[in-house]
């Protein structure tokens, strides 16, 4: 879609709606629009794809921001800081994938093996 008269780049519109929805639930509809060209059904997927991706990333940075409280760290040397984001970080993606599975795997039983688990030695 080009807009008349200016010169801004081009935008693709891709429309998504959920299939196989239970009688009586409205199916989800996206309407994305992107930058990015969608030549054939298989672009056209991965644009899709790439935009559920983009809500897990969205997800990850709520949970390290607002649950881990990053943003709050006070820390006064770059190696500290660097630690403490590689431990928070990793804390905000077991949180995330537990919120994942959480909302995916809905009445179902889950295992230790799909929560994993990992310990911290602080002493080093």
């Amino acid at each position: 879609m080009r807009l008349p008269g200016l010169d801004a780049p081009a935008l693709t519109c891709v429309e998504a709606r959920e299939i196989g929805t239970p009688a009586g639930v409205k199916p989800v509809v996206w309407r994305l629009l992107t930058n990015r060209k969608a030549q054939d059904a298989d672009a056209v997927i991965e644009l899709v794809d790439w935009y559920g991706a983009r809500w897990e990333v969205e997800m990850f940075f709520h949970v390290l921001k607002t649950g881990c409280k990053v943003e709050a760290l006070q820390l006064s040397h770059m190696d500290r800081v660097e630690r403490a984001l590689a431990l928070y970080m990793v804390v905000a993606w077991r949180i995330a994938r537990l919120m994942r599975l959480g909302r995916t795997c809905s009445g179902q039983v889950i295992s230790d093996r799909q929560i994993g688990c990992f310990t911290v030695d602080f002493a080093s």
